[in-house]
């Protein structure tokens, strides 16, 4: 192969191992698909392609190596937050401090050990249908009353 050989191997190879069709190759190379064919079934083309796939393969791999101890960081960074969380919770429990609360109980939601998750996600709920004590259902209809009453009022007063 001359260099404009190589380099167009090289080029078509990029494109093969980046998932390109042949025949959107060709046009994109404005080449005839018997050409493309006839670079393509070379043995220096064969090199050129693993060379490329190869390289690309260590670059995945390099990369989900990456991704995956920086989530293995957070783990431990959410797990250590887990004994934070535990703490802040029966503190602001006691003073009744909502806000901090419900951040203490989202990253207790999060924990990777699952030790201290909501109960939705510990007991396996399927095929049960849901129940409400008729106390809870009682006082949820009261507070939907009072929101329906507030909306009323607050839409009569805009117009």
């Amino acid at each position: 192969m001359n260099r404009q050989n190589d380099m167009t191997a090289e080029l078509v190879a990029q494109l093969v191992v980046a998932g390109v069709a042949r025949p959107k190759i060709a046009r994109a190379l404005d080449m005839t698909y018997v050409a493309l064919d006839r670079i393509m079934t070379t043995p220096e083309y064969q090199a050129i392609e693993d060379r490329i796939a190869a390289r690309t393969k260590k670059k995945m791999e390099e990369l989900t190596d990456e991704r995956l101890k920086q989530r293995l960081g957070l783990k431990d960074e959410v797990e250590d937050a887990v004994a934070e969380a535990i703490d802040v919770l029966l503190c602001k429990l006691r003073k009744k401090d909502k806000d901090q609360l419900r951040a203490a109980l989202e990253i207790l939601d999060r924990d990777p050990l699952h030790d201290f998750t909501k109960a939705s996600r510990q007991v396996d709920n399927r095929g049960k249908t849901p129940s409400l004590s008729p106390e809870a259902f009682s006082n949820a209809v009261k507070e939907a009353s009072v929101t329906h009453k507030m909306i009323t009022e607050a839409s009569k007063k805009l117009q």
